[in-house]
């Protein structure tokens, strides 16, 4: 309740700047917010490509965390993705994604937007101690499967007015809420070593996008009692700075599927492009 707490005045806080934002991936894969996915899609013929930067210390070692993620949306029903997660602690260790999210039904004014998704990451030669301490001191195999349902809901939406032209311009803020299960499946193979663990737990996420475009947004998953030792949270600011440019600052306990019992801040940057330019989106 503390960390739900600090992360919710840190929130309120970010939400005075101003600017316009976008629709970003998390550092899972998928379309979301930081460790939790939403029932956002990549939009029909674009791409989306970000990279953050986190400086960890995981149980006294210093890990810099580089994730890297694309996804493409495709016919307006799915998206499909890899991603790239790199961590350094004085040798690389990489964990390598394929992500697809599928639409089963569009949002209504009385029902959620609802997706599913599944998320597949590998890595060979992984030091199994810096993500699970209980593991400390072996080094394999490792593979996580990931298996997600999600609902999200316009719960607060604002007044339009009109312009010169027929433009249309926000005349408040828009709220949306995030609901969703989890399905994750780890195994580990080592000399000595073949165990699989797994976890079913709940996930929430809420997102406030201003009037120009700027979007705050705060997440929370439950902990997997044979992995994690926390509840993953985190809250994110987004901001525009130019057509299919935006940049992010945050702060997470999230790799990958794993919570860390430290949070740390984390920046970045994501870009879109595609065959035609879109008038906005978030």
């Amino acid at each position: 309740m503390r960390t739900l707490s600090w992360l919710g005045a840190v929130g309120a806080a970010i939400v005075l700047f101003s600017g316009t934002a976008g629709a970003a991936l998390s550092h899972l894969g998928p379309t979301g917010v930081v460790g939790t996915p939403t029932a956002e899609l990549t939009a029909d013929g674009y791409y989306d490509v970000a990279l953050d930067y986190i400086d960890r210390d995981m149980g006294g070692t210093s890990l810099e965390e580089w994730p890297l993620r694309l996804t493409v949306g495709i016919r307006e029903k799915a998206e499909l993705g890899t991603s790239y997660l790199r961590l350094r602690n004085g040798e690389s260790l990489r964990i390598v994604g394929l992500n697809g999210k599928a639409i089963l039904s569009r949002e209504t004014d009385s029902m959620p937007a609802l997706v599913v998704g599944v998320v597949y990451g590998d890595s060979d030669n992984f030091d199994f101690g810096i993500l699970v301490p209980s593991l400390v001191g072996n080094v394999g195999d490792m593979t996580v499967t990931t298996v997600y349902l999600v609902a999200t809901k316009t719960l607060i939406a604002p007044e339009t007015e009109y312009g010169f032209y027929e433009e249309i311009a926000p005349t408040g803020n828009v709220i949306r809420g995030s609901l969703g299960v989890m399905y994750n499946r780890y195994e580990f193979e080592a000399p000595g070593l073949d165990q699989t663990d797994s976890e079913t737990k709940p996930f929430v996420s809420l997102e406030l996008i201003a009037p120009g475009g700027t979007a705050v947004a705060i997440e929370y998953k439950s902990k997997e009692k044979t992995i994690s030792a926390d509840p993953i949270s985190s809250v994110v600011l987004r901001h525009r700075f130019a057509p299919g440019f935006w940049t992010q600052l945050g702060l997470t306990n999230a790799v990958h599927t794993v919570a860390d019992d430290a949070h740390e801040f984390f920046f970045g940057i994501q870009y879109r492009w595609g065959a035609v330019e879109e008038d906005e989106y978030f």
